[in-house]
């Protein structure tokens, strides 16, 4: 019998071989990278593309520094009453050209009428006092007058008994002797009487100049009183500090606003500036006062203002944890026609490195 012939013995089984962790790791990271590289992940070098847009108060590092602001003018005035009150007359609405010192609103002053009335009565009766204290001193002074012409009298009276006593002969008798004696101690008397009366004129003059000081001063203090309360009615009235147009007018008749309350902008239309208040440490050191400025108006596309930077500030507040810094640009061209107060605006700030 022929033995069969043997089989080959099968090869073994091959299991599918496995990537090393690196390589795996390898070819996922080159994978996420073409992604990026496809989509504009990378930029410089060769890379070629629109640079990425600015965001504001950033410092990107091919660009100047861009940051949002608003539009303010040169002279704008946000207006308000010292005092609460009712308003009583708005006689002004926005768009109105004001000169400086108009009227623009004017609070309930029925109250501050009544001080006003109270206190100019007050300062009449005051007045009246003074020229009551005034012709009290002219009298008084016509007093001295009169007490001291008699002290002169009664002196040249005394000088003429005693000549009269001088002049008696010799041997007259002793009653004539004793009568020209007595003639002079009547007239000495006389002297001293007078005397006595003009210091109590000139003590009555003393009294009543007292009392014209006092009457005089409560006369300031009443009218102090009169400007004191003219006062507090004229800030019951909001008035122009310069000529300029109504922007906004907030309240109307009959409503009540507080204290210091924003009831009325003004602003002169004619310059303007536009700010920004949020610009980071790291932009704000690029930035210097000269420095050329594209401003761009949110409500008015296509309308680019050049500008200038006019002033970079010094000092640094705190916001949402940042220190933030105010920049102002000064237009060097022509403001669209349309600009309003807090307009947003962008400004392109250029740099040394821009």
């Amino acid at each position: 019998m022929v033995p069969a012939a043997s089989m080959p013995e099968p090869p073994p089984e091959r299991r599918p071989s496995r990537l090393p962790f690196t390589a795996l790791l390898a070819i996922v990271i080159g994978i996420v990278v073409a992604i990026v590289v496809a989509n504009g992940g990378f930029r410089g070098g060769a890379a070629t593309g629109s640079p990425t847009p600015s965001t504001p108060g950033v410092v990107p590092s091919d660009t100047g520094v861009v940051a949002e602001g608003r539009a303010i003018p040169l002279h704008g005035a946000e207006l308000g009453a010292a005092t609460g009150g009712r308003v009583a007359d708005v006689p002004v609405k926005a768009g109105d050209r004001i000169e400086a010192g108009a009227t623009l609103l004017r609070l309930d002053t029925s109250a501050a009428d009544a001080d006003v009335a109270s206190a100019e009565a007050a300062r009449t009766a005051a007045s009246a006092s003074t020229a009551g204290a005034e012709a009290a001193v002219r009298q008084a002074q016509a007093n001295v007058d009169a007490a001291e012409a008699s002290v002169r009298q009664a002196q040249a009276a005394r000088r003429s008994a005693a000549a009269a006593r001088d002049q008696v002969p010799s041997g007259a008798s002793s009653a004539v002797q004793r009568q020209a004696d007595a003639e002079v101690d009547r007239t000495a008397a006389g002297v001293d009487a007078a005397r006595a009366q003009a210091a109590a004129a000139r003590a009555a003059l003393d009294s009543a100049t007292a009392a014209l000081d006092g009457a005089k001063a409560d006369e300031q203090r009443a009218a102090s009183q009169v400007d004191a309360a003219t006062a507090a009615r004229d800030a019951l009235s909001i008035t122009a500090p310069f000529a300029g147009t109504v922007v906004s007018v907030e309240p109307a008749v009959g409503d009540l606003v507080q204290p210091g309350q924003v009831a009325v902008r003004v602003a002169d239309l004619g310059e303007w500036r536009f700010e920004t208040t949020d610009l980071s440490e790291t932009s704000v050191a690029r930035l210097a006062v000269g420095q050329p400025v594209t401003v761009t108006v949110d409500g008015l596309p296509g309308a680019d203002i050049p500008a200038t930077v006019e002033s970079v500030g010094g000092f640094g507040t705190s916001s949402q944890g940042d220190i933030v810094f105010r920049v102002v640009a000064a237009p060097t061209g022509a403001v669209p026609d349309g600009l309003r107060w807090s307009m947003t605006v962008t400004l392109e700030i250029e740099t040394a490195g821009s």
